[in-house]
């Protein structure tokens, strides 16, 4: 197979498979059904000549040639989210767009309050839309830009193959 035949959702794939060591999780990180995520690892196991994720006490677990893999698809997923970013420093005071929140729980409000605030006087050209989160609607698309929740202390991550952004204020 030549290069053509791999695209960067199967490069995500990868790395969402690699994360979460099982089909179902990893289609639920992508907004993908399981099904086209079993495609797709059947996809990347042609294309590599290798298994990747094998049975093993069950659960799945990456081969050696997964492992070795690992690092060099990251990279390549990071310098393409690097070479297609927009070459223009940004300057909130001039930007606009809608910025979408997820937020659970009451207590998010005083936090969202002066985020809020604080976005309407740096940059108000931006709109800000706040709604619970709807688990149906945020696992089918990847429309859920940023999960505002309360920690208890642990380490809780929202991944996408490897980016997630945690904010704390004191």
């Amino acid at each position: 197979m030549d290069s053509a035949d791999l695209d960067l959702l199967a490069l995500w794939s990868f790395c969402a498979l690699m994360d979460e060591r099982s089909v179902s999780r990893a289609a639920l990180q992508l907004g993908l059904k399981q099904p086209a995520m079993s495609r797709m690892l059947a996809k990347l196991r042609t294309y590599f000549g290798d298994a990747l994720l094998v049975w093993a006490g069950g659960h799945m677990v990456p081969t050696p040639r997964a492992l070795q893999l690992e690092g060099d698809i990251r990279q390549v997923i990071a310098t393409m989210e690097r070479i297609s970013r927009p070459t223009g420093s940004f300057d909130a005071a001039s930007s606009g767009g809608t910025l979408r929140l997820v937020a659970t729980g009451s207590l998010e409000h005083i936090f969202l309050a002066r985020v809020m605030t604080a976005i309407a006087a740096q940059s108000p050209g931006i709109k800000v839309e706040v709604r619970p989160p709807d688990r149906p609607r945020d696992s089918s698309a990847l429309e859920m830009a940023t999960l505002i929740s309360w920690s208890d202390g642990t380490r809780r991550r929202l991944r996408a193959c490897g980016r997630a952004c945690s904010l704390r204020i004191d």
